[in-house]
């Protein structure tokens, strides 16, 4: 009867990620990243020798990830510019990754507990993370999103590449021949996993937390030799650590060329990493109010941050004390899902910062596995103990919590329909950044929608009333439609309330005179121009203003 559970659980779990991805044959590509990557990238728009070259070399787009670059190559090969080739294979690929979860849950499980090989319990495990893995929301960003192609694809190869390495290490157990394929096989899988995305470059510590559980052969201690009893378990890693070495030294050329590197303050980023390593398990465990930017706090110093963030330092304290004190008591579990999710997370918790972002859903794509692990776990744990009605609750809870996933999921699939919804969506959750705000606006303009538009300019404008910024997108919006009187009165209100603005008052007297001429408020145009001239005699653009103003020569 349990050998048809993979028969019957895989089925199920692909169906109901399907349904709850099948919004995503509404969305566009998007203009941001998938313009720049596919829509106007005219290297992955044909599979020329050149252009394949590019794709291993290339560093002008302040990435390094080949095999991805050539994956969406083939999408446009066999589809164009059409969204739904490449949301399909997204999905498609996510829908693997689950089934790969599941297995790997499978296996970790008659690992953990011997005594459950041959029974439904693995199953159970691995089902029920492999569940809540592929339905959660906090994924959707790198499902929905054509550009996050890296992370889909390269999550397959790494979890492929666990599931060969335990198969590689129960070979070698057993002192089978077969143990050199499999060895071989996680090289090559790895290999893959780097040239899909850099974040892969972890996976030689992450199956070095393998190896010291649940496999029990790496032994940390604080006393004698390290490497002699470790040395068959490090030794084995060198060719890991070789092609991810290569793919960081790739990445950081790109991301120092492109200029994506931001130079905050240590404390700052340090802070800012304790709080969204416990940001993410918060959003894990209730996933609401995800967003699809969560700008980095330029504005406070490491001080303030921690004042705002001091009870996620504590829990972040707190989990590392409680999976130290566990370990050194035999108990590894706490301490292996810990510090996989901490070593997974290194290189975009923000140490080194890249871009914009504080956090991003797309950052829990492979840090939370170990989560699921555990909670699968947890669930087939308290089946091996419950009564009959308790198993019947368990089975309740597990259908319940995928239900409300699954909801939740169609429902962030929206989300990233097109640039008006993910920015009205970003807007809702940070609404205090100009940021995003201007973005909004800028979707709006490109939409048309002047009004709208010129709403979320003045909600700038208030946030930010020294950055000139805005204040000239919104005299742009103005002008552009012919309402050069609102134009002008953005550029009086600079002036009457002396804002440093950053700008010569000279081009903004002068840009003021020309919108009220333009407006036919040749009193107001004559007073700035006239301004501009006593101020600024000898300046030429300043006479030649007024010089039209009294012609009724405005241009």
């Amino acid at each position: 009867m349990f050998r048809l559970f993979p028969a019957i659980g895989i089925p199920i779990l692909l169906v109901l990620i399907a349904f709850a991805y099948a919004g995503v044959a509404d969305n566009i590509l998007l203009q941001w990243d998938d313009n720049r990557f596919i829509q106007d990238n005219p290297r992955i728009q044909a599979l020329t020798a050149s252009n394949i070259l590019w794709m291993f070399t290339g560093l002008d787009l302040d990435h390094w990830h080949p095999l991805s670059w050539l994956s969406l190559a083939v999408d446009y090969r066999l589809g164009g510019l059409d969204p739904n080739y490449y949301h399909f294979h997204n999905v498609a690929l996510h829908g693997l990754n689950a089934v790969l979860v599941m297995l790997l849950g499978v296996k970790i499980a008659k690992l953990v507990r011997p005594e459950w090989a041959g029974g439904a319990l693995p199953w159970v495990m691995g089902f029920t993370a492999g569940l809540w893995f592929g339905l959660h929301p906090q994924h959707v960003e790198s499902v929905a999103w054509a550009a996050e192609r890296k992370d889909v694809l390269s999550l397959f190869f790494m979890l492929a590449g666990f599931l060969a390495y335990l198969a590689y290490v129960e070979a070698r157990a057993q002192g089978s021949a077969a143990m050199r394929r499999w060895y071989i096989l996680a090289v090559l899988l790895h290999l893959m996993a780097v040239l899909a995305k850099p974040m892969a470059i972890t996976v030689p510590v992450l199956l070095l937390i393998l190896d010291y559980y649940p496999l029990k052969r790496l032994q940390l201690t604080l006393k004698g030799d390290f490497f002699g009893p470790n040395r068959q378990a490090l030794l084995e890693k060198i060719p890991f650590f070789f092609w991810s070495l290569v793919s960081l030294a790739m990445t950081l050329l790109a991301q120092v060329e492109s200029g994506a590197v931001r130079q905050y303050g240590i404390w700052e980023r340090v802070v800012n990493a304790l709080h969204s390593a416990i940001f993410y398990l918060e959003k894990m465990l209730w996933p609401k109010g995800l967003g699809p930017l969560y700008p980095f706090p330029e504005s406070l110093t490491a001080l303030q941050m921690l004042q705002r963030h001091w009870l996620e330092v504590v829990l972040f304290a707190a989990i590392t004390v409680a999976a130290l004190w566990l370990a050194a008591r035999g108990r590894r579990m706490l301490m292996a899902a810990w510090g996989f999710y901490l070593i997974a997370l290194l290189p975009v918790i923000g140490l080194v910062q890249v871009s914009i972002q504080a956090a991003a859903d797309r950052y829990t794509y492979l840090t939370t596995i170990p989560w699921y692990l555990l909670l699968g776990f947890g669930i087939a744990w308290l089946g091996q103990r419950g009564s009959r009605a308790g198993i019947g609750a368990l089975a309740c809870l597990v259908i319940g919590v995928g239900g409300f996933l699954l909801s939740e999921t169609r429902q962030q699939v929206t989300i990233w329909k097109d640039d008006e919804s993910l920015w009205r969506r970003a807007v809702d959750v940070s609404p205090d950044v100009p940021l995003l705000r201007g973005t909004l606006a800028a979707q709006y303009e490109r939409q048309a929608k002047y009004q709208q538009a010129a709403a979320e300019y003045r909600r700038i404008i208030a946030q930010e009333p020294t950055d000139i910024t805005y204040y000239a997108r919104l005299v742009k919006l103005f002008a552009a439609q012919g309402e050069h009187g609102k134009a002008a009165e953005v550029f009086a209100r600079i002036l009457q309330k002396n804002t440093d603005v950053g700008v010569e008052p000279r081009i903004l007297y002068i840009v003021a005179g020309e919108q009220y001429c333009l407006g036919g408020d040749y009193p107001e145009a004559r007073r700035y121009a006239q301004a501009a001239v006593r101020t600024w005699p000898n300046d030429p653009a300043a006479a030649q203003l007024l010089k039209d103003i009294e012609s009724n020569q405005c241009r």
